[in-house]
């Protein structure tokens, strides 16, 4: 249990420490880093935080000088950001630096982040998250991992159809039971670049509810279209105006919502192209055409 964890780690009463933190959720990823960061800052509970003071109400709000987030990763802004890990802290006794996604770090920007991470100053904290384990070894190396499962379908009060639905992603699910919205309503695959563009411009649940339905509607019928309309849907997918992050994203959920029938090996595989600079065209095709 992630508060269990947290107390005990925090008796320890460590100086410094860098601590990775994996699972598949990414808003239970966030969650976590957050009430650890809570938890390394807060003067009214002790071994914990309180949730309700001034500190933990300005970590929530990202508004804690001693709280950093670390949104882009490549290696001019770790550079950057060099000068900030050897500062003193502003507010409290300890600086936190926060890295969402690490497994978008490249290389260099990994070298250049090796050296703070495996010495962090005095009082001085990373706090790293990923959703998939395939990370660099030389970053896995130095940190302390700590794993944050899934809420389950239950836990959340949800079906398990609509769990799988929203890949079990609790911020998804929450949102959509407490905007009261249809995540069964039909989409058509001919709209999957309408509707990816309309979740880029809003970043709304509901337009993401489109998206998925658009990839399950093609999904649904794709073994009884021609290869010409294959080959379209492709085009209209990877033409979208997307971030190969989010196309990583949306190729991960058709790969569970097909329920990929070929042996595991290829399957491994196909997730895998993902680490390399293939073309998003060959990626889909691949998987739709097996």
């Amino acid at each position: 249990m992630l508060e269990e964890w947290i107390r005990k780690d925090i008796q320890k009463k460590k100086k410094s420490g860098t601590y990775l933190f994996y699972g598949e959720d990414s808003s239970r990823l966030e969650k976590a880093v957050l009430s650890f960061a809570k938890a390394l800052c807060c003067v009214e509970e002790e071994n914990y935080y309180c949730d309700s003071c001034p500190v933990c109400q300005r970590i929530q709000k990202g508004v804690y000088a001693d709280v950093h987030v670390l949104e882009h990763l490549n290696i001019e802004d770790i550079r950057e950001a060099e000068s900030s890990f050897h500062e003193t802290s502003y507010e409290g006794e300890r600086k936190i630096f926060i890295l969402p996604n690490i497994q978008d770090l490249r290389k260099e920007s990994a070298n250049a982040l090796l050296k703070s991470i495996e010495e962090p100053g005095e009082n001085t904290f990373f706090l790293l998250w990923t959703t998939r384990k395939n990370i660099l070894s030389t970053i896995r190396s130095r940190s302390i991992q700590v794993f944050v499962p899934r809420a389950g379908y239950q836990e959340l009060g949800v079906s398990k159809e609509c769990y799988e639905f929203f890949e079990g992603n609790e911020q998804d699910i929450l949102q959509c039971l407490e905007e009261k919205l249809d995540w069964k309503e039909h989409q058509s695959y001919k709209n999957i670049q309408k509707n990816i563009k309309e979740y880029t411009d809003t970043k709304q649940i509901a337009a993401k509810i489109k998206v998925y339905q658009s990839l399950i509607d093609f999904l649904e019928v794709k073994d009884n279209i021609s290869v010409a309309e294959v080959l379209w849907f492709v085009e209209e997918l990877v033409n979208s105006p997307c971030e190969r992050k989010d196309f990583a994203r949306l190729f991960h959920y058709c790969l569970l919502q097909a329920r990929y029938q070929g042996k595991m090996e290829e399957k491994l595989l196909l997730s895998k192209m993902l680490n390399f600079p293939i073309n998003n065209k060959v990626l889909f095709a691949n998987l739709f055409l097996k």
